[in-house]
């Protein structure tokens, strides 16, 4: 595939023209790269220790000072980068219901604006979160698993 002409309506190419039109705008660089765009910030905030959460009954550590949809991602980075997350409170995917710990009032939030706190209880969580935290384990350790037991007569014809 051919690159699009720098030329401009006269025909020849100009510095600082893209399909025809002049990018040279005083004040600002002719060139297209932006190398601040170019490099985005950490995923995470900075954080000295992590907390621990507990979600669906498991208890985790996750990284202080970060939102809650970011502790989940920490938990699963390969799917909740996938999920249908907005980041900023308009669709509504990222809705959870938590608390502070035993005793203490539950309260519906959304986890892209919500920091996360030591001992903070992860009680509900809106469908799509649940959906991209499928890869995390929720067993307990020790736990009966779900999963049935391997039949090692498969194991000794492989």
């Amino acid at each position: 595939m051919r690159p699009p002409s720098r030329a401009g309506k006269d025909g020849q190419s100009h510095p600082g023209s893209y399909l025809g039109l002049r990018l040279n705008v005083p004040g600002l660089p002719v060139s297209r790269y932006n190398p601040a765009m170019s490099s985005p910030g950490p995923l995470y905030k900075p954080f000295e220790k992590l907390v621990r959460i507990t979600i669906r009954g498991k208890s985790f550590e996750v990284p202080e000072g970060n939102m809650l949809l970011r502790a989940f991602q920490y938990l699963a980075p390969e799917t909740i980068s996938y999920g249908r997350f907005c980041w900023n409170e308009d669709c509504q995917y990222c809705r959870v219901t938590y608390d502070l710990g035993e005793g203490t009032a539950q309260h519906p939030a959304i986890s892209c604006k919500l920091m996360v706190k030591d001992g903070m209880r992860v009680l509900d969580m809106a469908q799509e979160i649940r959906y991209c935290l499928r890869t995390v384990d929720f067993s307990e350790p020790g736990a009966a698993s779900a999963e049935p037991p391997a039949n090692p007569e498969l194991k000794a014809e492989s």
